[in-house]
């Protein structure tokens, strides 16, 4: 049975409406989901801060400040996923880099899924997957995950 749970990033040149253009960037969770959630997936990613729903998986605390996102994969079919987006204007910047804290513990199954970094650059109509992962990693946070977006 595998899932897979999707962060897209969009890149584009031109300005849209909550586009981010600021760098560093941060985003932590704290107050909200800030992304956007697709309206094309099967599941939604969500804040929390007391551990994940279904037993023997994680995380049960953030890996900084109080609150994460997270996806509930348990009981989901194959194929289905959780799609979360935010468009980035890299154009001021010469060599762009994703970081980020993860977290994919499904009890040693490893069948619990897909975690993956992929990115359009023509306002999603195409995607170009950058990073994934699958499995159990681990009951333990994995921290400053890089991917270049310059490639």
């Amino acid at each position: 049975m595998r899932k897979a749970l999707l962060l897209f990033l969009t890149f584009s040149s031109f300005a849209l409406f909550g586009q981010v253009t600021s760098y560093p960037y941060a985003e932590g969770w704290e107050t909200s989901i800030s992304w956007t959630q697709s309206t094309t997936d099967n599941l939604n990613w969500t804040q929390d801060a007391n551990g994940t729903p279904s037993s023997s998986t994680g995380p049960s605390a953030a890996n900084e400040g109080t609150f994460y996102a997270f996806v509930e994969t348990s009981g989901s079919s194959a194929g289905n996923t959780a799609i979360i987006e935010q468009d980035f204007n890299l154009s001021s910047l010469t060599n762009p880099l994703f970081t980020f804290d993860y977290h994919m513990y499904f009890n040693g199954s490893a069948s619990g899924g897909t975690l993956k970094v992929d990115v359009s650059t023509d306002g999603g109509t195409t995607w170009c997957n950058l990073w994934s992962k699958s499995g159990d990693q681990g009951n333990m946070w994995h921290d400053n995950e890089p991917v270049p977006l310059d490639g």
